[in-house]
């Protein structure tokens, strides 16, 4: 159902950047290769969906399709490249919602999120799950709160920095009142190894990414993002349920 949703989504392509003119985009539509900048590592949440759109493209606009990760600095270095190509229709941009983030990280992410780009289509959105490394004790929020106050500084909390998966975890620790340290990534491919290898101990993940490794053992969810629970993960409360409503929060990715 997923690949049959986006290549219907896939016909109105995803955010080109700038405006452009209609005879210039009815040429640029048929001629030369497309490229799609993500500005994330590659295996990311947002990588592995713009492929799948990417996958639907060329049969549908007789065009070449490629996928350039352009990530770092948040999603700034790959957002910028997009602002400042050609505007000719044969650059998009696949972001989420970094593309409103950064800029308020980041004092030279020289561009605008609003006047830079033209949206042309949203195409996912998807909750947060909150996990845990298994060989600490917690096994309900509440737990993990209690052992955080309990060891104050020792529990290390991973994000891909510029994401919102950061802020969430920043909230996270601010509403709870837990000393918990953050540990930056390039890109959120590099906390997961580091979570199973024992380097750090929480991490707020998307399904598509860790949903294997928590049906595995390999991870314990503690709570998902969502106003309700996922029929993918039955068992794990909602922040809600959790008593952090301040935290029922999603990703949009377009």
């Amino acid at each position: 159902m997923m690949r049959v949703w986006i290549a219907l989504l896939a016909t109105i392509a995803l955010g080109l950047c700038l405006s452009i003119t209609g005879h210039t985009r009815s040429q640029a539509q048929t001629q030369g290769v497309m490229r799609i900048i993500v500005p994330f590592t590659a295996g990311s949440p947002n990588d592995i969906m713009a492929r799948l759109v990417a996958e639907q493209l060329p049969s549908r606009l007789g065009r070449t399709v490629i996928v350039d990760n352009r990530p770092g600095a948040g999603s700034t270095i790959g957002a910028k490249a997009a602002a400042s190509a050609v505007p000719d229709g044969n650059t998009l941009l696949f972001i989420s919602s970094s593309l409103v983030i950064d800029p308020a990280l980041y004092n030279s992410s020289d561009y605008d999120p609003i006047k830079s780009f033209a949206p042309i289509a949203a195409i996912s959105t998807t909750p947060w799950v909150m996990v845990v490394a298994p060989r600490i004790p917690p096994r309900s929020m509440g737990e993990l709160v209690a052992y955080a106050k309990a060891n104050p500084g020792k529990l290390n909390f991973g994000f891909a920095l510029g994401t919102a998966s950061q802020l969430i975890g920043e909230l996270f620790k601010i509403s709870t009142g837990t000393d918990i340290a953050s540990i930056p990534y390039k890109g959120g491919t590099g906390v997961v190894p580091d979570l199973l290898g024992g380097r750090i101990e929480l991490y707020f993940g998307t399904p598509a990414t860790i949903l294997p490794l928590i049906r595995a053992g390999n991870l314990t969810a503690l709570a998902i993002t969502s106003a309700t629970r996922s029929p993918q993960l039955p068992h794990v409360p909602t922040m809600i349920e959790s008593g952090l409503p301040e935290l029922s929060l999603t990703l949009w990715m377009g």
